[in-house]
């Protein structure tokens, strides 16, 4: 949809105009920025000292982006935790799990690098109150992590208890998937695999 109107003479064009020097330099971040992510992603599979293919790894990430730009809500990233779970046979609740924790990984990190912003350079007026709000955000995400590592077990086990009882059939399928997806934040009972985590997610932004 992004190209359908696009002249393929007008693409060539601008090619030919480009500096081969700036195309290879962004060819190499953007290889970076996967291989970081990539790596990221197979910190968080530290609990049990599993260690997914790189391979698969990368299919999954790369595939999980190209869906985010085609698809709403960012399905995309749902899409990458199911084709990692059937490549590596890896319950699909506890590859959502991983992909929870570095969403909210990102989100801290994102506020951190506003805020340093906000602090040591001169913003436009218009982006202090979204930099704000970002900061709240990200305030809310850290919030999250740190209750998940400390009662994330409480919490699933209160909001399955509720989705028992309202459905018995539902309730024992979300039981099996919030269990799962628990084991995908076990990472957080580790600090060394912590710091990896917030390590890797500075160096992507």
């Amino acid at each position: 949809l992004a190209i359908r109107d696009v002249s393929v003479v007008d693409v060539g064009t601008v090619l030919a105009r480009a500096r081969l020097l700036w195309i290879l330099a962004a060819l190499v971040s953007t290889a970076l920025t996967v291989a970081v992510g990539v790596a990221r992603w197979r910190v968080l599979f530290h609990a049990d000292g599993e260690r997914p293919a790189w391979s698969n790894l990368a299919v999954a990430l790369l595939v999980g982006q190209m869906l985010n730009i085609m698809l709403p809500l960012r399905l995309g990233e749902m899409v990458r935790a199911f084709w990692l779970s059937r490549a590596e046979g890896i319950p699909i609740g506890r590859a959502l799990g991983t992909v929870v924790i570095e969403k909210l990984a990102d989100l801290t990190s994102l506020g951190v690098a506003v805020g340093a912003l906000l602090l040591l350079v001169s913003v436009p007026v218009w982006a202090v109150v979204p930099g704000r709000g970002l900061i709240v955000t990200a305030l809310g995400a850290a919030c999250a992590i740190v209750l998940i590592a400390t009662s994330g077990r409480s919490i699933v086990v209160f909001v399955l208890g509720m989705a028992v009882r309202l459905s018995p059939a539902l309730g024992a399928r979300l039981t099996l998937l919030g269990e799962t997806a628990l084991e995908g934040s076990r990472v957080l009972d580790s600090w060394k695999a912590c710091v990896a985590v917030a390590f890797l997610t500075l160096l992507g932004l």
